[in-house]
C-alpha cells in the first residue's frame, strides 16, 4: 500500500497505474509532469488528465492503525481518523491565541 515513487503511504488520494501500481496524488501530478509520463514500477503511461484511483487502497490505508503524533497525548487511532482528532479533539493540539485574527502570532 505504498506508493511506488515516494515509498510512503499515500495521505489522501490514491492512483494507480493501468498494471495496478500504487501512486500517492502528489508524486502522481510531478511524474505527469515529466516529458514521458510513466509508472516508475512498469514504464506503463501515466495521463495526469486521466487519473485512475484505487479507492479500496485509501479505504484500507484510511483502516490502519496510527499514533497521535503529539507525545503527550499518545492515543491509537486510524490515519482516517487522525486529521479530526488532531483539529478539534486532541487536548495537546497546537491552537492559536485568541487574538489572532488581530493579528497574534503565539501558538500553544
Amino acid at each position: 500500500l505504498c506508493c511506488s515513487v515516494c515509498l510512503s503511504f499515500p495521505e489522501a488520494e490514491v492512483l494507480q497505474c493501468c498494471a495496478g501500481h500504487i501512486v500517492c496524488g502528489g508524486c502522481y501530478e510531478r511524474v505527469c509532469h515529466e516529458e514521458k509520463p510513466s509508472c516508475p514500477s512498469c514504464r506503463e503511461a501515466l495521463d495526469l488528465f486521466k487519473p485512475i484511483r484505487n479507492m479500496l487502497a485509501e479505504r484500507s490505508i484510511a483502516m490502519l492503525p496510527i499514533r497521535c503524533p503529539n507525545d503527550e497525548c499518545g492515543r491509537m487511532l486510524t490515519r482516517g481518523g487522525l486529521p479530526t482528532h488532531l483539529a478539534d479533539e486532541c487536548a495537546y493540539r497546537r491552537v492559536a491565541c485568541k487574538y489572532s485574527p488581530l493579528g497574534c502570532k503565539w501558538e500553544g
